[in-house]
């Protein structure tokens, strides 16, 4: 008998009806290649490979990796990958996925979501099953209290919908924090200068930045720390003709921004303008 166990944050989803949510979700097709992230028993797994081309699972373990192996030995479409999906490089799989469903340990949400950020080229969709909580800052909108950096940074890249809430009684055992499912899709082109690797860790390493000190008046800490702060990232010759009060006042008065804002006041398009502006991405780049 397979238990849940406690070290992998391990909690078994019992609902089908909730499955069939998930599916639906999806919105699966038979050409689709999809990666499966934390698999478990294999029940949703199973209403998937009937759905779609190749399904990649990965499954941290090993006990869980030999009962799957067994239950879907005679399902060709069926690809098992045993260890770490943190640790996985998606783009030495034989087939390579281009949608993703996964019931994120919650103990590591974080450190998840920011691989699959890193992969975004691959996944058209994302399907994912999250703590309440943290699915509640991903899709908060600027003015929010809990509005901060994993929301402005995966609202630029993804639109994002909440579609349930679940109690923890659909899971065996049963966590102790309601959880969420979440539907993320694609914003930006393969030609988009912003999933760029060089652009796309400046972006992260900015927004970021700038809810350091989230209660502080953002006008006042960009031009007070801006420069220091990202002179350690980018040469000094191509960061920055317009740091300086005036530029940055100028920029906020003319995208109507309030020079009082605090960083959940301006919205995500407020930051990705604000970044292209001070790093004059189009030169940089």
């Amino acid at each position: 008998m397979i238990k849940a166990k406690k070290k992998f944050g391990q909690n078994f989803l019992l609902d089908d009806n909730v499955r069939e949510k998930i599916i639906e979700k999806a919105n699966l097709k038979p050409f689709d290649t999809i990666l499966e992230i934390g698999p478990g028993k294999g029940f949703l797994t199973e209403k998937i490979l009937k759905r779609v081309k190749y399904l990649i699972a990965i499954e941290i373990d090993k006990d869980l990796g030999i009962f799957l192996k067994n239950k879907f030995c005679n399902e060709n479409n069926f690809f098992l990958e045993i260890g770490n999906f943190l640790e996985k490089n998606i783009s030495s799989f034989k087939f390579l996925p281009n949608k993703l469903i996964g019931n994120i340990p919650y103990n590591i949400t974080s450190e998840i979501l920011f691989k699959i950020l890193r992969n975004y080229i691959f996944f058209d969709s994302i399907t994912l099953m999250v703590q309440e909580e943290v699915s509640d800052r991903i899709i908060s909108r600027h003015n929010s209290k809990i509005f901060g950096s994993i929301s402005c940074i995966f609202q630029t890249f993804y639109n994002i919908e909440k579609f349930a809430s679940l109690s923890p009684n659909v899971f065996s055992p049963r966590p102790k924090v309601r959880s969420a499912l979440l539907n993320f899709s694609k914003k930006l082109k393969k030609s988009d200068i912003l999933i760029k690797k060089n652009v796309f860790d400046l972006y992260l390493k900015f927004i970021q930045f700038c809810f350091f000190e989230r209660r502080k008046i953002l006008l006042k800490y960009l031009e007070k720390h801006f420069l220091v702060y990202f002179l350690k990232f980018v040469s000094n010759e191509k960061i920055l003709n317009f740091c300086n009060f005036e530029n940055i006042s100028i920029f906020f008065k003319t995208n109507n921004i309030d020079f009082n804002s605090r960083p959940e006041n301006l919205s995500c398009k407020n930051f990705l303008d604000l970044f292209y502006f001070l790093f004059n991405i189009e030169k940089l780049f």
